[in-house]
């Protein structure tokens, strides 16, 4: 039996067990919750307007290309976290589920994505700066396309690809080493950022602070948020102590459900007036042809 065979067996036998989960709803959600949910919602259905309306035009730089991609990547991430929380309207369900866990993975991809943003296209730098900000982008990509490459069965035998990405890579490399900003750098995040162990010139919490996050805030929340990725033993030991992590509505999961909420609603803010301001010369531009 294949593994995918596997897979579809598990699901059919989870369908016959599947349980009534109802007594897990309560009679009324909790007021704030909701209010800062209706909030988030309201501010995502007009960052996706805003996406819609100016997509589809060609960019005059590499800013309003990236701009466009990433605020896109944006939203589609906020989307995801309006699905998953609990008394969404933009899903539909038999039951409400409370996940923190699933909730912090989300909220800190957001928040990252909000930081290449910023970083990329909004934030004002020297063309010296932005090339090299952008090639070591290029080379993050491209090594770890090489790791992926080489890691799977079925291509790490491809060596014709494997040739060309390394020899991308040689040539990113060196457009790194021909840029002033490169060699201001320190030896260490040079040795990084050509080894593809570091994409961003500087720590993100730097880029978190000029992009107008507090740097305790920023501390705080990331590693709250980052110690749910991982099952290590702070995201599991106290979930009966702390009423969390089960799956069902308590003071606890509320609290943190709201938390996220309201800081990725700070970011999509930020991120909206940037995208605005970095847009509003871009429908002089020539747009491509809406095809079904």
């Amino acid at each position: 039996m294949s593994f995918f065979q596997k897979i579809a067996r598990l699901l059919r036998v989870g369908k016959r067990l599947a349980f009534d989960q109802s007594k897990d709803r309560v009679a009324k959600p909790p007021d704030r919750y909701l209010e800062r949910l209706d909030g988030f919602c309201g501010l995502l259905s007009e960052c996706m307007a805003l996406s819609r309306r100016y997509g589809g035009y060609a960019s005059p730089t590499n800013k309003h290309f990236w701009g466009s991609l990433l605020f896109t990547a944006l939203c589609t991430r906020a989307c995801s976290l309006a699905f998953v929380a609990p008394y969404s309207r933009w899903a539909r369900r038999d039951f409400e589920h409370w996940d923190f866990a699933s909730t912090a993975n989300i909220a800190r991809t957001i928040l990252e994505t909000r930081l290449t943003f910023f970083y990329l296209c909004a934030e004002e730098c020297t063309p010296d700066q932005w090339n090299c900000r952008w090639n070591a982008f290029n080379l993050h990509d491209c090594l770890a396309r090489i790791a992926l490459c080489e890691a799977s069965p079925s291509m790490a035998s491809d060596e014709e690809s494997l040739d060309v990405l390394n020899k991308q890579a040689e040539e990113l490399r060196e457009r790194l080493r021909n840029t002033t900003t490169f060699d201001d750098l320190a030896r260490g995040t040079q040795k990084r950022i050509l080894q593809g162990k570091q994409a961003h010139l500087e720590a993100l919490e730097d880029i978190a602070v000029r992009a107008g996050i507090e740097l305790a805030v920023y501390r705080w929340l990331w590693k709250l948020m980052s110690a749910q990725v991982h099952a290590y033993p702070y995201s599991f030991y106290r979930m009966y102590a702390e009423a969390s992590g089960r799956g069902v509505q308590t003071n606890m999961e509320e609290q943190q459900a709201t938390l996220m909420l309201s800081f990725c609603m700070t970011l999509l803010v930020r991120s909206r007036d940037e995208f605005k301001k970095l847009m509003q010369d871009i429908e002089s531009q020539p747009r491509r042809p809406v095809t079904a």
